[in-house]
């Protein structure tokens, strides 16, 4: 098994937040580092770090939208809830 395939599978089983593991593993599959997002994105780091691991459950709607831009997604399609709420 590859490092990245257990980095990845080691962060789903360690985060409950939807929203972090999906924007976590869209920019792993880009191949992106965070601060490329955040320069895409225009957020800092902290806030993207924040987002990903589920420290910022609830982003603004123009958070997400630069987010999803950044990341090539469709902002409709970005899960906005943690597996406990769904």
């Amino acid at each position: 098994m590859g490092k990245l395939k257990m980095d990845v599978d080691m962060y789903v089983k360690s985060h409950r937040n939807t929203l972090g593991v999906y924007l976590y593993l869209r920019r792993k599959d880009l191949g992106l580092k965070l601060r490329e997002v955040a320069a895409l994105s225009g957020l800092n780091m902290n806030t993207l770090s924040r987002l990903e691991t589920g420290a910022h459950t609830n982003p603004s709607y123009d958070t997400l939208l630069r987010v999803a831009n950044a990341l090539q997604l469709d902002v409709d399609l970005v899960p906005r809830e943690t597996e406990d709420e769904s």
